[in-house]
């Protein structure tokens, strides 16, 4: 009798472990993240709403500030479609969380031609630091 309860406890503790396992896109509702890299680490995420989202960062030395945020399509990575950079230039003031499209504070705009994205585009964002180290990260707004 306890050889069966313990086997029945073996059997549903491992449909509990597979039932909520840990889904490694936690952004599956909104966002689909694809290739990153850098010396940053680069997150998106769901924003306030779904052309917007929320980019988060983090480099080796857990600094989460940044000089510069910068999105391109990725067809056309070389042409950022939106972007800001701190104000004054030259130093790290942006910190990490930060939306799309947002313009405020110590900020100033680079280039505003999409504050809002569109879904099934593959963008890549880019935060680059003032010492110019960045790091990046693909992704795409699901419908």
């Amino acid at each position: 009798m306890r050889r069966m309860r313990f086997i029945g406890f073996i059997v549903i503790g491992s449909f509990l472990i597979i039932g909520c396992g840990n889904n490694s896109n936690t952004n599956s509702s909104c966002i689909e993240e694809g290739a990153g890299g850098g010396n940053i680490i680069v997150n998106v995420s769901c924003g306030n709403s779904q052309s917007r989202p929320l980019y988060s960062w983090e480099d080796i030395n857990n600094d989460i500030t940044a000089e510069q945020i910068t999105v391109a399509r990725a067809s056309n990575a070389s042409k950022p479609v939106w972007g800001i950079e701190n104000n004054p230039p030259g130093q790290n003031g942006i910190s990490s969380p930060w939306t799309q499209g947002d313009i405020g504070g110590n900020v100033n705009p680079i280039v505003e031609t999409e504050k809002d994205l569109k879904t099934n585009v593959e963008y890549i964002v880019t935060v680059t630091k003032a010492n110019q180290t960045s790091g990046f990260k693909k992704f795409t707004i699901l419908p």
